[in-house]
Order: structure tokens, then C-alpha cells, then sequence
């Protein structure tokens, strides 16, 4: 047994020794650098592109095989990873709506992990695409140092804000090329900082332009992958009539089509090359200012992509594992090396995981976890097995809608104002609920009626202003101005009667069995989910009026290819609610090019709006989502990983 005075020399020791380690722990933080791609799938295996990035992060560090995105959009799932928070909580909903918006600005903007481990005393530095709607006119908080592309990913012809002062750049490979640049001014940045400021930690993030549109490779690489094509899994090209609606509106593509996923698909490889590039050059500088085992390197992508699948010919948003599936990959200090981690990671967890390596606590608003978690055991002993027992297997997968709006009447004008988030005022109502509902569609019906015969009235004014006999007595030449005036005018009151008819029959396509749908609600109203499916009904009309009109001579309906209505070219591809584009032999500038004939291709609607759960664990392996218009998708991967039939019908009838 210990006397008072050993107890207390041991007590004292025991305490120095604490706090010197602890001193030591805090001085000793490490380098933080995440790479981020754009648009980089993993399902159409894009990482066998990228060779240097598999050997240096994935060889020498883990490789997640289970990582999804909790929103497979761009501005959403950028702002999920920059705040580990969930769409539904820091509401960047789509890539327009409170996509760097003043909202977000002086909200989750704040809260992100670049401000967190700034606080912390790292030095920080963001190199590349932000966010789409990013102008340009900030630096947001958090960044010592800040080169952003102002607006959507480009290759050449883009600006910089440059730590303040706007940049434009042209079209020179070697001094523009974005994902040349973007290397380059990160290891310029590496290399400064740590020379002067050798003991301060360095947080560092290059996002990536590629492989996102316009798709243009660097010189070198234009050739490569001359023959690859999309893999033909079950679900390339397969007409899908179990799925929600614009999945099964969606065709077989034709031979044109299958031609330019091929092309398209060897496009985005050939711009990854330059990425895999970057990667190499990055780790060599890193080596050379000796911190390899100083930093902890992260690669990933903001989301998946699809081309060809369910017969749609490119895009993302969708639920399914070529759209959320992503590449996730770290090395580090206390990583094990070339290990494959089965547990379900997601973006959400990247800024916690940051701050838990930065020694910064966790804010409670961060939805993600630490991946650390699973690597807490020594690095010379790991056995495959994970130190801790319970890992989630569950993660949501989110699309938000897009902007909500209301209409209010001021003055006897209605006027169209946007839902915000959050909370309800009888000032500024976040929806129009029930027979609130049900009253707006009817005094929404009734204004453009008047508004209908009122441009009567005025066509029927100028039809007898042209056709009087005071009119017919002055002289010829004031007289042909003054009908072309008219005319002009008459035109334009046509086209708006025209748009007008063609809103009045979209509503009222609404039928009376469909308004009935829109039940009471308990203690108020599910307001968002209720103009949501508004949306679904209009949306109903449009597709059953594009499907009357049938295939045309390639086989494609009149949704996926020009109309034969008099009109072509890229007018005729708009068709409202759905997102299409136009396919044409000029669309890439830089080689190789698309030769084919051009079409017309329609992948995404505004009300694509679903809630999934995604489910991996040692006896399940699913998919279930909801969507906003009430349809159902249960998938079991296990069985069916192509997720080529949906079986939520066959369960219930089942049971």
C-alpha cells in the first residue's frame, strides 16, 4: 500500500504526464484534403480510369463499398457534404432553389466544417467548383484562401473568384484547362503554407469539374478509350413499366441513342484521366513535403450517374445505384491499408468525420457520423474487424420538390409569391391547404376565364379598328403603319389567349375524382405534400397528351424526339414539366465529337420529388422509396441488384 507522499508524487507525475499528452494531442493536428468529383459514378465502374487514385487511396488506405449520397443532386448534396446535414434540414432542395441563396448564406453556410476547423486554427483553402448558383460575389466564411468557379462546373471559358477579385479565363489547354488549374494552385498553396506556417494544420479542398458537362478532356486524352462502351447490365435500354411515371413514359432508346451514351460515357472517362492525374501529382508533392503521415486524404463524389438505364439516355436525381452510389476512398495516419469497409458511409459523414480528426467536438446539427469510429483500433493490428459493435445500416436517400409558390391577392391582383421554409403565417403562408386549396385552383380558374374574354374583347377591337371606314379613308402609308401596329399587338394578344387555353385545359384536367383525393388533415395540413401532387395531377395531363401522339418513325415517342407539328429544332424539345435537352453535332466544342443526327431526349420532371431508405445489414439488402405522387418501389438487391422489377405490389398481396 501506497504512503501519502508516494500516492501524491505518483498523483502528480501521472497528472504532468496527462497534461503534456494532452498538450501534445491538441499541437499535433492533421492535414485534412478531400478530393470531390462531379457527376462520378461508380456502378459503370469509372474508377478503371482512374488507376493512380485506386493505387495511392485505395492500395494504401480504405476503399467504402457501401457509399451513397443522401441526395443525388449537385447543389444539395454539395451543401450535405459541406454541413453533414440532411436536404430536410438545411433545405437546399434542388440545384436552383436556396442553392447559395441569402438564406443559405447566412445560415448553413456558417455552420460548415471549413468555419468549424478555421475556429480550430486550421488554415483553409477551397480550389474549384463550389456551388451552382455560386456568383461569384463572396468568399464564404471559412476560407483563408479561395479560388471558386463562379456558377456550374466548365473547362475552359469560365471565371474565378480569386480571393475576391473575379478572374475570367479562356480557352488555352495549358494555362485554363480547370482540373490542370485546380492542382496547381492547391499544391502551390500546400507548399506556402507549410513553409510558412510549419506547425499549423491545412484543411484543403479540390472539387473537381469532371466528369461533369460539357465533358471536354484534356488534348492528350482525346483518343482514349476509342472502343469502350456503356456495360450492357439488365437494366441498359430496359423499358421499364413498373416504375414511377417517367421511367415508364421512357421508350427504348434507338440505335442513335445507344451510340451517344457510348460516346458520352467515353467522354467523362477521358476527363477523369486528367483527375487521376491530379491525384498523382498532389500525393508526390505531399511525399515531398514530408506529410505523408501528417495527412489524411479523402476521395469521393458528390453523386452517381446514369446513361441508358430504364431507357433514359443520361442524367441523375433518380433513386436507384448508378445515380447514389459513389467512389469513397481515405488514407491516413490511422487508416489500415488496402482494406475494403462494408458498412453504409454517405456524404453526411465527411465534415463530421473532419472535425473528429481535427480533435473539434461535433455539433449536434450534423446528421452524419465520424467514420473514424470504425478505425479506432492500432493500425498495426487490424484483423478486418471493426472495435465497435453497432454501425447504422440504414441511410435516407432524399429528393427535395422544387419551389413551392402561392398565389395572393393584393388589390384585386393576384400575385405569385414563394413558399418559404419553415414556419406558417397567415402574412406569409409556407401553402394553400383543403378547401383553401380547393378555392385557389377555382378563383385561379375564374380570373383566367376573364382574362380569356377580355382578350376577346381587345381581338375584337382591333379586328373593327382595321376593318372601319375611317380606317379605309387615310392615306396609304400612315394607314399600313398604323396596321402593322396593330397587328403586331393583335399577334401578341393571340399568343397570349393561346398560352392562356392552353393552362385553362391543363387544369382543368383536374377532374373532380382527382380534387376529391385532397383529403382533410389532422390539426392543420400536409401543405407541401399537397401542392406536390397538384403538380402530379397537371403533370398526369401532360403525359397523357404526349402519349396520344404515339411513336414516331425511330420508334421513340413524342416525349423522347422532335414533334412532327410543324416546329424542330431545340423549341420543340422544351416540354414543360419535363427537363430535356437537345442533342446536336455542335454541342461538344472540343473532340471527340458527336456525328449523329440530333434528337431530342427528356430524363428528369420538376416533381421528382421521393424519400428512400437504403437498407445493407447481414440479412437484408433493399431499396423502398415513396414518392410525392403516392407511388411505391421496394427493391431487394440481393436478388434483383439491377433493380430491373420492383416487388412492393407482390408484398402486399402477399400479406
Amino acid at each position: 500500500m501506497l504512503k501519502n507522499g508516494s500516492f501524491l508524487r505518483l498523483f502528480f507525475c501521472y497528472t504532468i504526464l496527462l497534461c503534456y499528452s494532452l498538450s501534445f494531442a491538441k499541437g499535433k493536428k492533421d492535414h485534412i484534403i478531400l478530393i470531390l468529383t462531379d457527376d462520378q459514378d461508380v456502378v459503370l465502374e469509372s474508377m478503371k480510369a482512374m488507376p493512380h487514385t485506386s493505387r495511392i487511396l485505395g492500395k494504401q488506405g480504405a476503399e467504402f463499398t457501401n457509399a451513397f449520397v443522401t441526395t443525388p443532386v449537385c447543389c444539395p448534396s454539395r451543401s450535405s457534404i459541406l454541413t453533414g446535414m440532411y436536404v430536410h434540414n438545411h433545405h437546399t432542395k434542388t440545384n436552383n432553389a436556396n442553392c447559395s441563396s441569402p438564406a443559405w448564406r447566412h445560415g448553413p453556410e456558417r455552420l460548415t466544417f471549413a468555419k468549424y476547423l478555421q475556429d480550430a486554427g486550421y488554415i483553409t483553402g477551397f480550389f474549384g467548383k463550389y456551388l451552382n448558383e455560386y456568383d461569384g460575389s463572396y468568399i464564404p466564411v471559412g476560407w483563408d484562401h479561395w479560388i471558386g468557379q463562379v456558377k456550374n462546373s466548365r473547362y475552359y471559358n469560365y471565371t474565378l473568384n480569386r480571393n475576391g477579385k473575379l478572374v475570367k479565363h479562356g480557352n488555352r489547354c495549358q494555362q485554363d484547362y480547370f482540373t490542370d488549374l485546380i492542382v496547381r494552385e492547391s499544391i502551390r498553396f500546400l507548399k506556402k503554407t507549410t513553409e510558412k506556417y510549419p506547425k499549423k494544420p491545412i484543411l484543403m479542398v479540390l472539387s473537381m469539374p469532371a466528369p461533369h458537362g460539357t465533358e471536354d478532356s484534356a488534348p492528350q486524352y482525346q483518343n482514349r478509350y476509342a472502343r469502350a462502351k456503356v456495360p450492357r447490365t439488365p437494366n441498359y435500354n430496359y423499358h421499364s413499366f413498373d416504375k414511377h411515371w417517367i421511367v415508364r413514359i421512357a421508350p427504348p432508346m434507338s440505335s442513335v441513342k445507344m451510340n451517344f451514351t457510348d460516346l458520352l460515357y467515353r467522354k467523362r472517362l477521358q476527363t477523369l484521366l486528367s483527375v487521376d492525374d491530379a491525384v498523382e501529382k498532389l500525393y508526390r508533392s505531399i511525399r515531398k513535403l514530408d506529410l505523408k503521415e501528417k495527412t489524411y486524404l479523402f476521395f469521393t463524389s458528390d453523386h452517381g450517374y446514369h446513361l441508358g438505364h430504364f431507357s433514359i439516355v443520361k442524367g441523375k436525381s433518380m433513386p436507384y445505384e448508378t445515380d447514389i452510389r459513389v467512389p469513397f476512398l481515405v488514407r491516413g495516419p490511422m487508416i489500415p491499408k488496402n482494406v475494403k469497409v462494408g458498412e453504409i458511409v454517405s456524404n453526411i459523414d465527411l465534415a463530421p468525420t473532419f472535425l473528429d480528426i481535427a480533435g473539434v467536438p461535433i455539433p449536434s446539427q450534423m446528421d452524419g457520423v465520424s467514420i473514424m469510429q470504425l478505425f479506432r483500433i492500432s493500425r498495426w493490428k487490424w484483423s478486418g474487424k471493426f472495435p465497435i459493435t453497432t454501425w447504422r445500416d440504414t441511410i435516407l436517400i432524399e429528393r427535395g420538390g422544387k419551389q413551392k409558390f402561392v398565389c395572393v391577392r393584393d388589390n384585386q391582383c393576384m400575385k405569385v409569391k414563394k413558399c418559404s421554409n419553415g414556419k406558417k403565417t397567415n402574412k406569409d403562408p409556407i401553402c394553400i391547404c383543403d378547401k383553401q386549396f380547393l378555392d385557389a385552383i377555382i378563383n385561379k380558374l375564374q380570373d383566367q376565364q376573364e382574362s380569356v374574354r377580355k382578350e376577346r374583347s381587345i381581338a375584337e377591337r382591333y379586328r373593327r379598328q382595321i376593318t372601319s371606314p375611317s380606317r379605309r379613308s387615310q392615306d396609304s402609308t400612315s394607314w399600313r403603319l398604323s396596321f402593322l401596329n396593330m397587328l403586331a399587338d393583335y399577334n401578341k394578344a393571340v399568343k397570349r389567349l393561346n398560352d392562356i387555353h392552353r393552362r385553362l385545359r391543363l387544369m382543368l384536367s383536374i377532374n373532380k375524382n382527382s380534387l376529391n383525393y385532397l383529403k382533410p388533415t389532422i390539426n392543420g395540413c400536409l401543405c407541401e405534400h399537397e401542392i406536390d401532387h397538384a403538380n402530379k395531377l397537371a403533370t398526369d395531363a401532360v403525359t397523357k397528351d404526349i402519349s396520344a401522339s404515339g411513336p414516331n418513325e425511330d420508334g421513340d415517342s413524342a416525349l423522347m424526339t422532335n414533334r412532327s407539328d410543324g416546329y424542330s429544332g431545340k423549341s420543340s424539345c422544351s416540354r414543360p414539366p419535363l427537363t430535356c435537352f437537345y442533342q446536336t453535332k455542335d454541342h461538344w466544342k472540343t473532340p471527340p465529337y458527336y456525328t449523329g443526327n440530333p434528337f431530342c431526349a427528356c430524363g428528369n420532371v420538376n416533381n421528382n420529388t421521393y424519400w428512400c431508405v437504403r437498407t445493407i445489414n447481414n440479412t437484408h439488402n433493399f431499396l423502398y422509396c415513396e414518392f410525392v405522387t403516392k407511388f411505391v418501389e421496394y427493391f431487394d438487391l440481393t436478388k434483383d441488384p439491377y433493380q430491373v422489377n420492383h416487388i412492393y405490389y407482390l408484398i402486399c398481396s402477399y400479406k
